[in-house]
């Protein structure tokens, strides 16, 4: 009874002086949204939709379901479908029974203009921030930033469609990556379509390198819990959940060049084996440290930090190391993505003279390379052990595996566009050397 009271003020309040079907409800499997509409077919279609969109934020931020604020949505046809002036109307507001999302959605002629979803992961962001602490009524509060939401619509989008990088391909080449504090503030839409689409594809780009970070779900949710009390500052609430970014704009835009960088070059170039993402890495992890003032230099391997750190060349060098693994993160094979992860962050920490904790980063970067290398082995030599020894005849199982192969060692150059990116990459590469 309490919810149904709850519910009937939130309906109410969210569409005034309009006669609403209190019967004509559908309630998703979570029970956290309510959606109206007298149109049963789209209702149910609704109800499921936005349970799914729910999952891919909270997949994002690592989380389970757990949510508090009731969300309800009306969907109502326009009395005049020409005339639509504004689609969708969101807020959070306190009834007698507690907070509620309302989510407002009027059709016309042109349902794409409502953009569903766009508005569903506003909602559940809203939740997700305020379910520990609602504001009281009439109390100002914070949606989820930009970047976040349209990152979120951009990162399902290319996972149904795919990654495509040749936006970023093209201003590589053209020389023309805008500022990062340019990018947070999020003015595309204001500046057209264009505009809007790049903007929409540096905030998947901004989500998707901070996923990547060391704990990189746990920290974007932590960001997200606290960015009422960010104020709007992206820069400081970036810096307090990802430290290792840097705490200004000029370590962040430095982070976010190069790292943009090795985005657009994801589908362009055949990536190294584990094998020999392994044996470069290795050639990193031994570097030259100067040791003097007159430029001697001393060799080091970084579990050596102890030795190396007293030294005065000691920041610089693991400032280049640094950089030398996000470099060859761009062409390194996936299964050993995170340990050049934690290696860049085993350096970016030692370039700012911090040690604690190194040791322990540094073993676990170890264990896990060790277990992904013998893995492998011990796959390849099952899989030729069973082929060779279980089976009369070849299997075919892998005919499919093999022609791709062959296609791809027969790949033709690299077209000048191409090669436009890689003696870009290469440039920037030797400036950081």
């Amino acid at each position: 009874m309490k919810a149904a009271a709850l519910l009937a003020v939130a309906i109410l309040a969210a569409a005034p002086g309009q006669a609403v079907d209190l019967r004509a409800k559908s309630t998703s499997s979570s029970r956290q949204f309510i959606v109206y509409c007298s149109d049963v077919g789209l209702r149910g279609r609704v109800a499921g939709f936005v349970e799914e969109v729910k999952r891919d934020v909270l997949d994002l931020l690592g989380e389970r379901d757990g949510w508090r604020i009731p969300i309800v949505v009306t969907l109502e046809a326009a009395s005049d479908p020409t005339d639509v002036k504004t689609p969708v109307s969101l807020r959070l507001s306190q009834t007698p029974e507690g907070p509620t999302i309302q989510l407002g959605v009027t059709i016309g002629d042109d349902p794409a203009t409502v953009h569903l979803q766009k508005h569903i992961i506003r909602a559940v962001a809203l939740d997700y921030m305020y379910r520990d602490r609602p504001p009281q009524a009439g109390e100002a509060y914070a949606e989820a930033p930009w970047w976040f939401v349209s990152g979120v619509i951009e990162k399902i989008r290319q996972r149904d469609l795919g990654v495509d990088s040749g936006l970023f391909q093209r201003l590589i080449e053209t020389n023309k990556l805008p500022p990062v504090t340019d990018i947070l503030a999020g003015h595309g839409e204001e500046l057209g379509s264009a505009a809007a689409a790049f903007d929409n594809a540096c905030a998947h780009s901004l989500l998707q390198l901070l996923i990547e970070q060391p704990e990189g779900k746990a920290r974007l949710a932590q960001l997200l819990r606290n960015w009422p009390d960010a104020r709007g500052d992206t820069i400081a609430a970036l810096s307090r959940a990802y430290p290792a970014i840097g705490p200004d704009p000029a370590s962040l835009q430095k982070w976010w060049t190069l790292n943009l960088a090795r985005f657009s070059a994801a589908n362009r170039y055949r990536g190294l084996s584990a094998e020999d993402t392994d044996r470069e890495l290795q050639k990193l992890l031994e570097f030259d440290v100067v040791v003097d003032k007159t430029g001697k230099k001393k060799r080091f391997a970084v579990g050596a930090f102890a030795d190396f750190m007293r030294l005065s060349g000691a920041r610089a060098a693991a400032g280049l190391q640094q950089n030398a693994i996000i470099a060859l993160s761009a062409k390194a094979n996936i299964l050993l993505r995170p340990v050049l992860t934690d290696y860049e962050q085993v350096f970016a920490l030692l370039a700012k003279g911090r040690t604690r904790g190194i040791a322990e980063r540094i073993h676990g970067a170890e264990v896990y390379r060790t277990a992904v290398l013998q893995r492998r082995t011990e796959i390849a030599d099952y899989l030729n052990w069973f082929e060779a020894t279980q089976m009369t005849t070849p299997s075919g199982m892998f005919d499919s595996y093999m022609r791709t192969a062959r296609t791809l060692e027969e790949e033709p150059p690299l077209t000048p566009t191409g090669a436009a990116i890689k003696a870009y990459l290469d440039m920037i590469e030797d400036e950081l050397k």
